[in-house]
Parts: C-alpha cells; sequence; structure tokens
C-alpha cells in the first residue's frame, strides 16, 4: 500500500469523495453535505492524498490550508471493503507528513460523534480533542481534533 499526492480534481480522489459523502448521509441523513467541500483558502488548493494498493485506489484524504502555519485534515475515507488493514493510519502519517513538510505546526480535524473508529484513530495517531476552533463551537455531531507536529505525530 502506498500514498500518494494527487490535485483533488483527479477523478479518482473525485470518485472516493462521492463514496464519502454517500457513506456520511448514511449516518448523518440530515448533514448540509456542501459544508464539507474542499475549498481554497488564501490562494492555497487543497491537496488530495489516495492510498493505492496494486493501483487500485483504496482510501483518500486532503488538506487543507487554514492559516500560516495551520492546516486540516479532511475528506478522510476507507472504502468499506478495505477497512481493518492499517490503510486510514497510513493516510493520516502521510497526511501528518506532508502538513509537516509543508510548515504547519498544528494540524486540525472534524469528526462525527457516530464514528468511534475515527475517534480512536485519531486518538491513537496524537490528536488530541478541542473544544472547537478559533472559539467556535463544532455544528451538532462534530469532534473537533488537532495535534502540534512539531513533536512526533504518531507513538
Amino acid at each position: 500500500m502506498t500514498c500518494a499526492a494527487v490535485a483533488v480534481a483527479d477523478p479518482r480522489f473525485q470518485a472516493m469523495e462521492r463514496a464519502l459523502d454517500a457513506e456520511l448521509l448514511q449516518i448523518y441523513p440530515t448533514l448540509p453535505i456542501e459544508i464539507l467541500q474542499l475549498r481554497t483558502v488564501d490562494g492555497v488548493t487543497p491537496l488530495g492524498i489516495l492510498a493505492l494498493a496494486d493501483d487500485a485506489v483504496v482510501g483518500c484524504g486532503a488538506l487543507q490550508h487554514v492559516r500560516t502555519g495551520v492546516l486540516e485534515v479532511r475528506r478522510m475515507f476507507v472504502r468499506p471493503d478495505c477497512r481493518r488493514r492499517g490503510i486510514a493510519r497510513a493516510l493520516v502519517r502521510a497526511l501528518v507528513a506532508r502538513a509537516r513538510a509543508q510548515g504547519a505546526t498544528t494540524v486540525r480535524l472534524v469528526t462525527g460523534d457516530r464514528q468511534p473508529a475515527a475517534v480512536a484513530l485519531y486518538l491513537e495517531a496524537g490528536f488530541s480533542q478541542v473544544p472547537g476552533f478559533d472559539g467556535a463551537p463544532p455544528g451538532p455531531h462534530a469532534l473537533c481534533f488537532e495535534t502540534h507536529v512539531t513533536v512526533a505525530a504518531w507513538h
């Protein structure tokens, strides 16, 4: 399994996003899915990461610029038939390493309260739950996490 950086406009990345959106709507039926879409911030385009196994796309994630020194992990997803193989762990490592290489000192993310496997993954990866970002509380079902990448992020 390898992780490769791609443009978020890559059709393979977009296919994984559609699968993620479909799953999220099953978990959170009233979720306004448009709030999850990646966007360019301060002229910085998000970066996609694909997890590949034998050239098949098995997972994805993205980094979105928040402000200088702060990146957000977004659009994390592993195909259901490929879970429990360490793919999500590898994606988190790749995303945090890329964030560090881009000069980030803080990496943050939001997941949902109905996704206990994701919560466990992020805690294991060294993320800490925080009450919100920049003084704003999270929306319903949202759980916020962050890690400081000047310290080893994976124990």
